[in-house]
């Protein structure tokens, strides 16, 4: 007896439903193509419980006549092709002709049409692909479809369906996608009752991006209108400032149809190679009008992938609108930003009144300075309304106690003491990068309390004069510093001389490079630079900071040690992420985070773990949600590694920060204090250590 027999009718209906209707969402969006070949200009949507108890899709299309509503529910009854010429140049959304019949197979539906030339309309009940009753019925021009009970028939099919909020989302991913590529349709979409969505449908694109991704969002997208190779991309692109962290506003479209195309998505991205940060993302709504018989959509069940006969072309179209619409964006952003400038001038004009770094004056100066204050008794004694110039500087030099630079002498001090001053005058004129000197200590005057028996004013200024005489380094004083005295003079001084622990060197491991080491400076404002012996050590202060906050984020428990935050942070997510925190605020919770959700992608972030600066927020949540996302809405222990990752690199100092010498003197210590830290989280190293055997042979001291 042979083993191959024919499927029943029934069976094999359900299982070539499984192909269409995979879920809510399928059902949706084969009902609203079929709106939008049909002409209409309003639609809309309803659903209950995420679409699986109930699904309504209305139009005000053109209706079906009622000899051919029997057919619309037969496998492969169509009437958007007819030949295999129609098939190679689809211009319609539907042209299968399975989606009506896979969808009466699984679910009860009752279809309610009339076309215009008719005065009565036609109800059409099928229930399980087996028609029930057919009969005439006043309705308006369009169609109605209501499908219930979802996969009624398949339980089976009923387990794999996620949470109704969940299955919402992605009805409403649906529709702002059509909504997306018709501006000219209107589309209201409801939700258990609730209008969630409603687009004017005025026929302008920036009018449906402004209805579906937001106020925001609209705001920052420039304009894009290219034409070449026979094809024509328009659409929106974003500002390279409003780019995210990852790819969910990416909407292409080809003839209007949503589709996911890597050609078109690796051209978006490479136009904006050089105008955003590596790891961000640009948004885009663009439209690629192409010959239809240059694309093959019949590619994929689902209708969202296609083919190109000449993807190169494409690149190139997409390519240069992208970069077209940025050159000009950048170009009138500039002139904007110049506008209100005072001065445009060139250099050959009025010259530019500098301002000038403050000059440290001698002690002989300062001595000179206050005697002749001195002599103006009378103003002297209102020093409570009008501070005398000696305390000005001796306040600014106490705001500066760090940074301040000593005063210049001669051409050889000049010569000696010039990164001190270049310290200075950057640091008054903002430039960030200059090295610090920070192994001063603190002036002593800063706590000094005046003696109230000494009446001398003599004494008071020669004590004052004297403080800053101390305080003079020994390259202002004319002399050779005592270490340089070791070097230069004659051998007789050998009791002088440094100790073997002189010799130790990095790969001595058990001496820690930094019990010993004092910090000289920093450079490039991103290197701290420590004097150990005979080694010079450069530590990255932003990787140190990074890891030793990383370090620390993994002892807190982020469910307690979360800070409130005094204004809630509103977040917009796309549809697919705003599902992935919604339906797991109780994961994020776990992480630091106290998220409340509203409709239409917001949250409301009520409060943070503790070290996330304010102005990461939303980024971290985007990045976050999005990774929950891709690992099925599961907490794993590489995303929260990630998290802390994120949290401890934003709220970490960066590179080209201004840091007094106790901030980075802290940061020392903890290295001290932590032997295990060697790199950053992301790899890199934390220090580079030099000894001065490697630096002398650099300058050729020594073979």
């Amino acid at each position: 007896m042979g083993k191959i027999h024919v499927l029943e009718k029934q069976l094999a209906e359900l299982i070539a439903a499984g192909e269409v209707v995979e879920r809510p969402s399928s059902v949706i969006k084969e009902l609203v193509e079929n709106s939008i070949d049909a002409g209409a200009n309003l639609i809309t949507v309803e659903i209950q419980h995420g679409g699986i108890t109930y699904i309504r899709v209305s139009d005000n299309g053109c209706g079906i006549a009622t000899e051919d509503v029997p057919l619309v529910f037969h496998r492969h009854a169509t009437s958007k092709i007819r030949n295999e010429d129609d098939l190679n140049a689809i211009a319609t959304l539907g042209f299968r002709g399975e989606a009506m019949a896979s969808i009466a197979a699984v679910s009860r539906v009752e279809m309610m049409t009339r076309t215009a030339d008719s005065d009565e309309g036609t109800m059409y009940v099928i229930h399980g692909g087996e028609e029930q009753e057919r009969y005439p019925v006043g309705c308006p021009v369009g169609t109605t479809l209501i499908a219930r009970d979802l996969f009624y028939n398949t339980p089976a099919r009923m387990k794999f369906l996620k949470k109704d909020v969940s299955e919402a989302n992605s009805v409403a991913v649906v529709v702002e996608k059509a909504a997306l590529s018709h501006p000219e349709v209107s589309f209201k979409f409801i939700r258990d009752g609730q209008v969630k969505l409603h687009t004017p449908g005025d026929g302008k694109l920036l009018s449906a991006i402004h209805a579906v991704l937001g106020k925001e969002t609209a705001a920052s997208m420039i304009p894009v209108d290219y034409e070449a190779f026979g094809m024509k991309i328009s659409g929106y692109i974003c500002k390279p400032v409003s780019s995210r962290s990852n790819r969910t506003l990416q909407n292409f479209f080809i003839n209007h149809r949503f589709v996911r195309s890597k050609t078109m998505m690796a051209a978006l991205e490479e136009a904006y190679r050089h105008s955003i940060m590596v790891g961000k993302f640009p948004s885009c709504v663009l439209n690629l009008q192409a010959p239809f018989g240059d694309t093959d959509v019949n590619v994929h069940p689902a209708k969202i992938e296609v083919r190109f006969a000449n993807e190169k072309s494409v690149f190139d179209v997409v390519y240069y609108g992208v970069k077209s619409a940025l050159s000009q964006y950048d170009y009138s952003l500039n002139l904007n930003k110049e506008e209100p400038v005072a001065s445009t001038k060139s250099i050959n004009t009025l010259p530019e009144k500098k301002e000038k770094a403050p000059q440290r004056m001698s002690a002989e100066e300062f001595r000179n300075f206050l005697a002749k204050d001195e002599k103006k008794e009378p103003k002297m004694a209102s020093q409570k309304e009008s501070p005398s110039a000696a305390d000005s500087v001796k306040t600014k030099y106490t705001e500066n106690i760090y940074s301040y630079t000593k005063p210049q002498e001669s051409t050889l001090d000049s010569v000696l003491c010039n990164l001190t001053k270049s310290i200075s005058s950057s640091k008054h004129a903002g430039n960030r990068s200059a090295a610090v000197p920070l192994h001063s200590d603190p002036m002593p005057y800063i706590v000094e309390a005046k003696n109230p028996e000494s009446n001398s004013t003599q004494t008071d200024l020669e004590q004052r004069a004297a403080i800053w005489e101390e305080e003079l380094p020994p390259c202002m004083e004319g002399k050779v510093p005592a270490q340089e005295k070791i070097v230069t003079e004659k051998p007789a001084l050998k009791k002088e001389e440094p100790q073997p622990v002189q010799t130790l060197h990095y790969e001595d491991e058990e001496r820690d490079p930094y019990e010993t080491a004092r910090i000289i400076g920093e450079l490039f404002g991103t290197y701290i630079l420590l004097e150990n012996m005979d080694q010079l050590i450069l530590i990255d202060k932003h990787a140190a900071h990074e890891r030793l906050l990383f370090e620390q984020l993994k002892q807190l428990d982020l469910t307690q040690d979360r800070q409130i935050l005094l204004a809630p942070v509103l977040v917009h997510l796309s549809r697919e992420d705003y599902a992935a925190v919604a339906d797991n605020t109780d994961v994020f919770l776990q992480i630091g985070f106290d998220v409340e959700a509203f409709d239409g992608g917001d949250l409301f972030v009520r409060e943070v773990p503790l070290t996330l600066p304010e102005t990461d927020i939303r980024s971290i949540v985007e990045e976050t949600a999005h990774k929950m996302l891709r690992n099925h809405n599961d907490l794993t222990p590489e995303i929260v590694d990630d998290l802390l990752h994120n949290i401890a690199c934003r709220s970490a100092i960066k590179a080209h920060d201004k840091n007094n010498k106790m901030e980075l003197e802290q940061i020392v210590t903890m290295l001290r204090n932590n032997e295990a830290v060697k790199y950053c989280p992301h790899g890199r190293p934390i220090a580079r250590l030099l000894s001065r055997r490697e630096i002398e042979k650099m300058f050729g001291r020594i073979q």
